[in-house]
């Protein structure tokens, strides 16, 4: 009859300390950068694409605010349209200062008095009528609408 298998400390120690990191790993929030297909997508669905040049900004507490004027339209909801020349507001969270080697999906940048951008907006649901940041931290700069679609 065969002995029956009884494990040793070592191996006991190591079945100890893959459990303790497997129950960390559960509890701690996983953040990574995205992929740049997925921010490509994301602007894609925005609803409305513009180009802007940034009138204002002030920032409360963690938001900011942005007035900014409409130079020129790429793409509009029909429901709620802009027009040229029209002054908008974008609000969104302020980035987190993250220390040096941090990983994890890229901020929206903060956008300066004078600056202008191409910017990838969906509107907010606030009855302030503002924008929303459609792209994560490439809703501001180049397009990556062109960015052919990966399969997984």
């Amino acid at each position: 009859m065969p002995k029956p298998h009884r494990p040793t400390a070592a191996l006991l120690a190591v079945a100890t300390t893959w459990a303790a990191v497997a129950s960390i790993a559960a509890v701690v929030p996983v953040r990574a950068e995205l992929p740049p297909d997925v921010y490509a997508d994301q602007q894609r669905r925005a609803e409305t694409v513009v180009r802007l040049r940034v009138l204002s900004t002030l920032r409360n507490a963690d938001q900011l605010s942005v007035q900014a004027r409409v130079l020129a339209i790429q793409r509009q909801s029909p429901v709620r349209p802009v027009r040229i020349g029209q002054a908008i507001t974008v609000r969104y969270a302020l980035p987190i200062w993250r220390r040096q080697g941090w990983v994890g999906p890229s901020p929206v940048p903060v956008l300066r008095s004078g600056e202008q951008v191409t910017a990838w907006l969906n509107r907010g649901t606030a009855p302030d009528d503002s924008f929303r940041p459609a792209a994560g931290g490439l809703s501001f700069g180049p397009s990556l609408e062109t960015m052919p679609l990966t399969t997984p």
